[in-house]
């Protein structure tokens, strides 16, 4: 079932935030609508919520707090342009064959200052998180990326992977990226990595002999390392918004 923001507060609040009732599954877009501050939703068992943030305007810090009970799924995906974009997603499971899913693309410009953070505690056995963060700078913007998948000590036979690609414009914009694991469990899988680098020359000398000036050259190129967010969407109106937005 597909969900705004407004149908969604009237059918799933409670006194402890938001519920996504058992074996329930949704999908919610925040289309430039946000929760207040703080806010909490809580998977209960068996429950699938797929959360598409998408940014193109100026907002508000964005603060979301996610509960996972056991056999949950949860997969987040994120587009923004808008400058100074600050988003704290914390998701921690309550219990055993939790899957998290969290994919991210951030376009920053100007003098644009962007902090993302965003952190997933596994604490009970076999489950599984993927974190896969793209930001593009261009001009004098800054990003600061922290992620973070920590694995507790009880927590046995868990997959963490954690990735940061990141493609900058020119040496001006600035860049700080955290991608951390903490891993108390020795039984477990984990992968984590960070990429940063510049428009491959030689891809823009080809583009270019293809007859695209320097702009279009760069712009095919910015497209081609943001698209891979687009064959995560399922709801076809959304991806053609996360495209209206890259293109």
């Amino acid at each position: 079932m597909y969900l705004t923001k407004k149908v969604f507060i009237e059918k799933h609040t409670s006194a402890e935030g938001f519920l996504v009732q058992k074996d329930v599954h949704l999908v919610l877009a925040l289309d430039n609508e946000f929760f207040d501050k703080d806010s909490q939703i809580t998977l209960m068992e068996g429950s699938n919520l797929e959360l598409l943030l998408i940014n193109d305007k100026p907002t508000k810090p964005i603060n979301l707090n996610i509960l996972q009970q056991k056999n949950s799924s949860l997969k987040v995906l994120i587009i923004n342009s808008a400058d100074n974009y600050n988003l704290d997603l914390r998701q921690q499971t309550l219990g055993p064959n939790c899957q998290f899913k969290a994919f991210g693309t951030t376009l920053n410009y100007g003098h644009s200052d962007s902090k993302i953070k965003i952190q997933s505690h596994l604490k009970h056995n076999n489950c599984q998180t993927f974190l896969s963060f793209k930001n593009v700078l261009q001009n004098h913007s800054k990003v600061d990326f922290f992620g973070l998948i920590e694995v507790s000590q009880e927590a046995e036979n868990c997959d963490a992977f954690l990735e940061n690609k990141n493609l900058l414009e020119n040496s001006n914009c600035r860049l700080k990226t955290e991608p951390i694991l903490q891993i108390y469990n020795p039984i477990v899988k984990a992968k984590h990595a960070a990429t940063t680098g510049f428009l491959n020359t030689g891809q823009l000398f080809y583009l270019g002999s293809r007859g695209l000036n320097p702009d279009q050259a760069k712009h095919q190129l910015v497209l081609a390392f943001c698209r891979e967010i687009l064959k995560e969407v399922n709801i076809l109106c959304y991806n053609d918004r996360f495209r209206e937005i890259l293109d």
